[in-house]
């Protein structure tokens, strides 16, 4: 059984899918999923109307090229991959779906810690190669790892540099897990609604403080200004805010 799980820049949906048949795939469950996709894309994607209006896309043909694809999907891989087809379509990095096991309340539950359980995991993309600057040089320190970029010299002036990936908390799961040990909860804890908000904010609060403490560690390094570098970041939740009043 696998959980859909979609996101707008900020709200999620979940739709569940009926396990397959090994021996036959059964596109039925997947045509459900998208219909509720769409369902849940008129009502809440924020730029359906930008997508029509502005790009010309046409949405019908593309629902009928995406329901087509996955009847004739033969595997989940093929279903997977209509799906995506259909998003990329979009052009739009805050539009996106992550597919990852049910949880069935039993063992495999029990092995992953809250943080994986609450959906914590590394995501955006690479950003600009900066290896070839060779007046680039490394402030070493622990907020490094979470905000990459350093010291650059240009133009008779030295420049913070630092790279911000993502803007959600969940994109973040070593700050989670701090996160977690500071709340004094346990790794296999049950985490209801109100535990993952607390979990979340307090997360969000850790890398408010480690990004503010970056942009210091920098400045104290001789920078007099800062390169935020946010190329190929998809976008996030709330935390943005923070970062940029950061």
């Amino acid at each position: 059984m696998l959980l859909l799980w979609v996101l707008f820049a900020i709200p999620f949906l979940c739709a569940q899918e009926a396990p397959s048949n090994p021996q036959r795939f059964d596109p039925h469950s997947w045509i459900e999923d998208f219909h509720q996709l769409l369902h849940e894309m008129s009502t809440h994607y924020a730029n359906l109307e930008w997508a029509v209006n502005d790009r010309r896309m046409d949405l019908p043909d593309l629902r009928r090229k995406t329901e087509d694809a996955i009847q004739h999907a033969q595997s989940e891989a093929e279903a997977h991959a209509a799906f995506k087809s259909f998003l990329d379509a979009f052009g739009d990095g805050h539009l996106q779906i992550e597919w990852q096991s049910a949880d069935s309340g039993g063992q495999e539950t029990a092995s992953r810690d809250v943080c994986e359980r609450l959906g914590y995991h590394p995501r955006g993309k690479p950003g600009i190669d900066y290896s070839l600057l060779s007046e680039l040089s490394s402030v070493p320190s622990a907020e490094e790892k979470l905000f990459p970029g350093g010291l650059l010299k240009a133009g008779g002036r030295r420049f913070g540099l630092i790279r911000i990936g993502n803007f959600m908390e969940k994109a973040f799961p070593d700050v989670c897990h701090q996160a977690v040990q500071q709340l004094d909860l346990s790794t296999n804890t049950a985490c209801d609604d109100a535990c993952a908000d607390k979990v979340e904010l307090k997360t969000a609060d850790l890398l408010t403080a480690a990004l503010t403490a970056r942009a210091d560690q920098l400045h104290r390094a001789g920078a007099t200004a800062l390169l935020i570098d946010i190329t190929r970041n998809g976008g996030g939740s709330d935390w943005v805010d923070a970062a940029s009043r950061a």
